[in-house]
């Protein structure tokens, strides 16, 4: 942990706003809890989540969420 605080990656705390977020993005999908926490941050920061996890397709034309997808 000490060395993600030495860089510019942001750590942000899993609050009740992003658990809701998360359970409801979850409940809707069924896509896994993980992934949906990841999805309700970008939903809740209105940011992109990059990602080459199929599992995101599922939210495809759900939410305002924006999918970057990469090749790996």
């Amino acid at each position: 942990m000490v060395t993600l605080k030495n860089t510019d990656i942001d750590i942000v705390p899993v609050d009740e706003e992003l658990v809701l977020e998360a359970s409801e993005i979850k409940v809707s999908t069924g896509i896994p809890y993980v992934d949906s926490v990841a999805a309700g941050l970008a939903q809740i920061k209105s940011g992109a989540l990059v990602t080459s996890d199929s599992d995101f397709e599922h939210l495809e034309g759900h939410y305002d969420l924006k999918l970057k997808w990469i090749d790996c």
